[in-house]
Formats: structure tokens, sequence, C-alpha cells
């Protein structure tokens, strides 16, 4: 079973891009800033993507605490995903019902968030027993929750929003 500090050079490579893309976020939001205050799908699905993106930063930081032991990075990662799940579902229950683009549509999903939240509690399960996969599950819940949140960044970034009501 690989320990987590093998790990070290993926979670600080993924750490700062996590961080980067999360100003990038708060770039593409205040640009159209007055159009999403307007719209509650619109400041869902911007909470939804700063969720997504800050997912990878906090295991990244997990993971590169030095000398952890197994049950206590499992623990934390198991929290991790508990925190995470319940902030997507309740930010996607207070998204409304406005028409989006056809790439909100294809990011801005529960299956995509519980998924990436999933992937999180096998890895820790899995890194606990000592066998499964261990952290390697980690991987594609980072990069699951780096694409969809970097889809929705862009997503705001081009401004493709649905019009304002009056």
């Amino acid at each position: 079973m690989v320990e987590a500090g093998a790990f070290e050079n993926f979670a600080v490579m993924v750490g700062g891009a996590s961080a980067a893309l999360t100003g990038l976020l708060f770039v593409s939001v205040s640009l159209n800033r007055d159009l999403i205050v307007r719209h509650p799908m619109l400041r869902a699905s911007a909470a939804q993507t700063l969720v997504l993106l800050i997912i990878p930063l906090i295991l990244c930081a997990l993971l590169l605490v030095p000398d952890q032991h197994r049950w206590t990075l499992a623990v934390e990662l198991v929290v991790t995903a508990a925190v995470s799940t319940l902030v997507l579902l309740r930010v996607q229950r207070h998204a409304g019902r406005d028409e989006k683009s056809r790439i909100a549509d294809l990011v801005d999903r529960r299956e995509t968030s519980l998924l990436t939240t999933m992937l999180i509690v096998v890895g820790a399960a899995t890194y606990w027993a000592g066998h499964g996969g261990g952290i390697y599950w980690l991987v594609p819940a980072i990069i699951l929750s780096l694409v969809a949140g970097v889809l929705n960044a862009w997503f705001f970034l081009l401004g493709d929003l649905p019009e304002a009501e009056s």
C-alpha cells in the first residue's frame, strides 16, 4: 500500500492548480456579477463551482500533512467528502429552474458532484483498510472535480448566461 507521502509532488501540483483555478472563478464571476446576483441558478452554479475547485485543494492539503496515521487521513477524507456533499446538495436544492446553456447542463448535475465525493470516500475506506486502491481513488475524484469546476468557470467567463429577467 502506497503511503500519502508518495503523493507529495502530485499534491503540490494539483493544490497549486486548484488555487489558481479558484482565482479564475472569482474573476469570471465578477465579470458577470450583476447578472449572477439576479439568478438563483447562476448563484448556485457559482457556489457549486467554488466547492468543486476547493475540494482538490483540501485533499492536497490533507495529503501534505507530514507523519499522519493512516486512520487520521482516512477520517479527514471522509469528513471532507461528507461536508462537500452536504454543501453541494444544499446549493443544488436552491438552484431554481432557470434555463441553462448546454455546458452548464453538462456539469451542473448532482451525479458529477456525488461521484466526486463517493470516490473520496472509497479512497478513504480502502486506504484505511490497507487494500483496494487506497488514495489512488483520489486521482479520479480530483480530476473529475477540476474538470467540472473548470467547465463551470469557463461557462461564466464566456458569458453564456441566460438573459436577465426584467
